[in-house]
C-alpha cells in the first residue's frame, strides 16, 4: 500500500512538472515564432530564418514534454516553423524582388509603350517563376498565382527575361 501511494505521488509530481515544462516550451516557441515574423516583416531574412529554426527546436522540445493533443499540436507547429525557416531564407528575398518589380510595372504601365510593357511583364513573370522554385506552402501559391496573373495580363508566350543589371 505504501509503495503504491509513493508511486502515485511520484507520478503526480512528474506529470505536474511535465505539464509546466510543456506549457513553458510552447510559450517559448510561440514567442520565438512571433519575433521571427516581426523580423521577417522588417526584411531581415537571415535573422528571421534563424529565429524560425530556434522556434522549430523549441516546438520539438515541447513535443517531447507534452502528451496527447498538445503533443500533436507541437509536432504540427514544428513542421510549420521548419517551412517558415526555409521560406524566410530561400523564398522571401525572391518574393520581395518580384513584388517590387510588379509594383514598378503597375506604377509605370501607362507611360510605357506596348513592347516595353511586355518586356517588363516578362521580367516580373520570370522573377515570380524564380521564386516558385524556392518556395513552399502558401508563398509558393502566391508566386504561382502572380506568375499566372502576369501571363494573363500580357497574353503572349512567356520567355525567361532577367532584369537589366543596375547601372554602376
Amino acid at each position: 500500500q505504501r509503495n503504491l501511494a509513493d508511486s502515485e505521488k511520484a507520478r503526480a509530481a512528474v506529470s505536474t512538472s511535465s505539464a509546466e515544462g510543456c506549457q513553458a516550451s510552447q510559450k517559448d516557441a510561440a514567442t520565438l515564432e512571433e519575433l521571427a515574423r516581426l523580423v521577417l516583416g522588417e526584411r531581415r531574412f537571415a535573422e528571421a530564418a534563424g529565429l524560425f529554426r530556434r522556434a522549430e527546436s523549441q516546438w520539438d522540445l515541447a513535443a517531447e514534454r507534452c502528451a496527447g493533443p498538445l503533443q500533436q499540436q507541437a509536432v504540427q507547429r514544428r513542421e510549420s516553423a521548419q517551412a517558415d525557416a526555409y521560406n524566410a531564407e530561400h523564398c522571401s528575398p525572391r518574393l520581395q524582388v518580384a513584388m517590387e518589380q510588379t509594383q514598378r510595372l503597375r506604377a509605370a504601365a501607362s507611360g510605357l509603350s506596348a513592347p516595353e510593357r511586355q518586356s517588363e511583364s516578362m521580367v516580373a513573370e520570370t522573377l515570380w517563376r524564380d521564386a516558385m522554385a524556392q518556395c513552399k506552402g502558401a508563398p509558393l501559391d502566391l508566386a504561382r498565382n502572380q506568375a499566372q496573373a502576369q501571363a494573363q495580363e500580357r497574353s503572349t508566350p512567356w520567355m525567361p527575361t532577367r532584369p537589366a543589371a543596375p547601372a554602376q
